[in-house]
């Protein structure tokens, strides 16, 4: 009776808390991310966490391309910064990330090949691989039905992994690239991209099973070079979103296409523009809604590039478009759906205020796409870089080890011992800190033996945070 009254119980709290969380007002908010080294920063993709987080991966400069990582809370505000630093003279970006149960998040993207990076909860990195011949690019990853993850990317390749970036299974298929990749509804993968014959490139679909083995394939052209770049399943259907090149063959111009789950074409419906127009990424909002954004092109009617967001019904009429001005130019790359409902989007925009330097630009809005028009700012830079904080010696460790830091004079430290799931196990309030490098003792007595993570925070900011592993 007592186990039935506590599976009762457990039951209630789920609902409960499921409820709740998609009854939340909306959070809407538009802001900028200015990187450590003040120079350019884009966002390519970006995925709520597993903790109720968000984290938007792409790139920052100083000057060469490095991978880098920005995870904030469900207000916009920085939780860490995190970049892999790139000794050489190669362009490394991160193109697509998804979130893990952990906390933490797999990557992808392009460097001199393919990689794939494991980051904690806490943007640690925990193992970076390079996979694959010169020039390969990993432009999507997605999560299987079978706990896994599918990577699709440059040169028609198809890849399957394990959770430590061990390869399952790599193939390649006919085609220029693929952009987008997800879980098919009756089993196995629907991929999409671009293959060209001759001049002309064609949108490519392409569906295998869960083995990467080619169940069927097809290609389009809308009007003349056609190009897919997302696609979703919604109601025992695929639908896909892309460019095509105008008849006059000076602008591009949008298109979406409905497939059936034989890969027959359904219908196409043509977004004509005036100026060019791309269709980056969309995102199934619900049954009876997609969500798309793009970049429009301004050709001189506006005083800059301009981003735009689509809401639209599953025949793909539009519903609601919205477009948000920056202070320059602008790209919006990315859509994810929050878990209350809204939408965040990720991208750049370039502040002319401090001389054309691109800042990551990432906006939510509510699920009717309204937003603040005004950036505000989060460029907490100046202040991070008057702190740091030590790995801590000896590490791993039995009893007791050194956690050293180094800050100015402050009363405002806090330093923070979390679980390997997150859940904070203590918190000491440091006062009197003086200026330059100070240490604890710490003495972890009731702790088992594990991996553990401890943090700096000033104002309740998060500085940095390391992993600890204690062996008793």
């Amino acid at each position: 009776m007592k186990t039935l009254l506590k599976i009762f119980l457990l039951f209630c709290f789920y609902i409960f808390n499921f409820i709740d969380a998609e009854a939340q007002p909306s959070i809407t908010w538009n802001r900028l991310y200015n990187g450590p080294f003040n120079w350019y920063d884009e966002s390519y993709d970006i995925c709520q966490t597993s903790d109720g987080n968000f984290i938007a991966v792409g790139y920052t400069r100083n000057p060469n391309y490095s991978i880098c990582a920005l995870k904030i809370n469900n207000y916009g505000d920085t939780l860490w910064f995190r970049i892999i630093p790139n000794n050489f003279q190669l362009v490394r970006r991160a193109l697509s990330v998804t979130s893990l149960s952990s906390g933490g998040c797999l990557i992808t993207g392009e460097s001199d090949s393919l990689f794939i990076l494991k980051l904690d909860i806490w943007g640690n990195v925990e193992w970076y691989k390079i996979i694959g011949s010169s020039y390969e690019r990993g432009y999507c990853i997605t999560a299987t039905a079978d706990n896994n993850f599918i990577i699709c990317g440059f040169y028609g390749l198809l890849m399957k992994i394990d959770e430590n970036g061990s390869i399952i299974w790599k193939k390649y298929y006919p085609a220029n690239l693929f952009k987008s990749v997800i879980n098919s509804i009756d089993g196995g993968y629907i991929v999409v991209g671009t293959y060209s014959i001759g001049s002309l490139s064609y949108a490519k679909i392409i569906k295998t099973d869960t083995a990467g083995k080619l169940i069927w394939q097809n290609i389009f052209i809308v009007n003349n070079s056609t190009a897919a770049v997302a696609v979703v399943s919604l109601n025992n259907s695929y639908v896909i979103c892309g460019m095509t090149n105008a008849q006059t063959g000076q602008i591009w111009e949008n298109f979406i296409s409905k497939i059936d789950i034989n890969g027959n074409l359904y219908f196409t419906k043509l977004y004509v523009s005036k100026n060019s127009e791309y269709f980056n990424d969309m995102i199934k909002y619900n049954d009876n809604s997609l969500v798309i954004c793009s970049e429009l092109d301004s050709n001189g009617a506006e005083p800059y590039n301009i981003s735009k967001a689509y809401l639209l019904d599953t025949t793909g009429n539009i519903k609601k478009d919205r477009k948000y001005f920056s202070n320059e130019t602008q790209y919006m790359y990315s859509i994810a759906r929050v878990a209350n409902g809204d939408i965040i989007f990720s991208g750049s925009a370039r502040k002319q205020t401090i001389g054309g330097i691109d800042d990551i630009w990432i906006v939510r809005t509510d699920s009717l796409l309204n937003s603040p028009n005004v950036n505000i700012s989060s460029n907490e830079n100046l202040l991070f870089s008057k702190y740091k904080l030590y790995q801590n010696y000896p590490n791993p460790f039995n009893s007791r080890t050194k956690i050293k830091f180094e800050s100015e004079n402050t009363n405002n430290l806090e330093l923070k011992i979390y679980d390997n799931l997150g859940k904070m196990i203590s918190s000491y309030t440091l006062n009197n800190v003086q200026s330059g490098n100070n240490e604890i003792i710490y003495d972890p007595t009731n702790l088992c033996s594990g991996i553990y993570y401890y943090s700096l925070s000033i104002n309740s900011k998060l500085i940095q945070s390391r992993k600890m592993i204690i062996i008793k």
